[in-house]
């Protein structure tokens, strides 16, 4: 486990998880920021290849009073003296606090710099940024950069 808060549960990725995890990312409304909907195929590969690699790029997000796995959690290695911080979430779970309450868990256990980046029509990722007070480092037409130094 990578830890909890009194809704959520972050935790590695098993097999099992892929299934619930198709059903997040092939929805059109979750990934239109990000890249087009996942197959079946290509989210059996992400899940490998990006939650049981070791160490894993991403964990899933579990709904506590459900067990419902609701989305994974981006959390890895970004730079020498940053880890990258993202969310993607179910979209029956938006508007919940959820990415704020991930973001201030991970931000209460790390001693290292944390990056977000986003598309800059993601309004509510540039919103938790600024509320954490990230600083915009860069932006680019396709992406902008948000970093927290400690």
């Amino acid at each position: 486990m990578l830890f909890e808060t009194s809704r959520l549960l972050a935790r590695r990725f098993t097999e099992g998880d892929t299934e619930a995890q198709f059903a997040i990312l092939s929805d059109p409304a979750v990934m239109k920021y990000i890249e087009p909907p996942f197959s079946m195929e290509l989210t059996r590969a992400f899940v490998r290849e990006a939650g049981l690699c070791e160490p894993p790029l991403i964990y899933t997000v579990i709904w506590k009073q459900t067990g419902e796995l609701i989305g994974h959690l981006i959390w890895h290695t970004w730079d020498e003296r940053s880890m990258e911080l993202g969310w993607i979430l179910h979209r029956e779970f938006w508007g919940r606090g959820i990415a704020k309450e991930l973001t201030a868990a991970l931000l209460a256990q790390t001693d290292q710099d944390v990056v977000i980046e986003c598309s800059p029509e993601q309004t509510m990722t540039q919103h938790i940024a600024n509320i954490f007070g990230f600083e915009q480092i860069s932006s680019q037409k396709e992406l902008l950069l948000y970093r927290r130094c400690v």
